[in-house]
């Protein structure tokens, strides 16, 4: 048990050390330059044949700026996504069938009384934003900062690795604001092409 904590606690750190230096967009030798090292020990460590020492951690440390916790630890987020991963993407096939289950009750006015369709048009858009915020609180910690991330994510399990970089309040305000724009105006241009409605 002992041994299989320490190899995967120095995986880990080999993972670590990789993904910064990649991030950072450094070669081996760069690095090895900038934190006054060999080329070839830059390499022992990235394929686990040693570890850096106390004074190389802190000059890492200031290189990429983060703490020595998030350097040698990071793959905490890793094994919470993994944990959670099928309950998150059972959140995201409940937003896609309350997106598809609005717009199916708008149309079905031209069926049903205008005042239940837009009762559940209603119920359904209130459970999708639900659904919605249960997804952005339980991803808020895997560096997800991109549609293209979080697509990533739920259907490989894989997060970002190296820096934390969260999204800022600015970016969720204009996804938002976006989001409800064009819902408005699928809405509408359902509206006028087969409900008749008029201008």
């Amino acid at each position: 048990s002992y041994l299989f904590h320490w190899y995967l606690r120095r995986e880990t750190m080999v993972s670590q050390l990789i993904s910064y230096r990649k991030e950072s967009h450094l070669t081996q030798t760069e690095l090895a330059r900038k934190i006054h090292v060999s080329r070839q020990t830059i390499s022992h460590w990235e394929t686990g044949k040693s570890t850096p020492d106390i004074q190389s951690l802190v000059l890492l440390c200031d290189l990429y700026h983060v703490t020595l916790k998030e350097l040698l630890s990071g793959d905490a987020a890793s094994m919470k996504a993994n944990a959670s991963l099928k309950h998150n993407r059972k959140l995201c096939i409940g937003i896609g069938a309350t997106i598809i289950a609005t717009y199916v009750s708008l149309l079905g006015s031209r069926w049903i009384l205008f005042t239940y369709s837009m009762m559940l048009v209603s119920s359904f858009s209130t459970l999708g934003i639900v659904l919605s915020l249960m997804l952005i609180h339980s991803t808020s910690s895997f560096r997800l900062n991109t549609v293209g991330q979080l697509t990533n994510y739920i259907t490989t399990g894989k997060i970002p690795v190296g820096r934390h970089s969260k999204i800022s309040n600015r970016k969720i305000t204009i996804l938002a604001i976006s989001g409800a724009i064009f819902g408005f105006i699928l809405s509408f241009l359902i509206g006028i092409s087969f409900l008749g409605w008029h201008i």
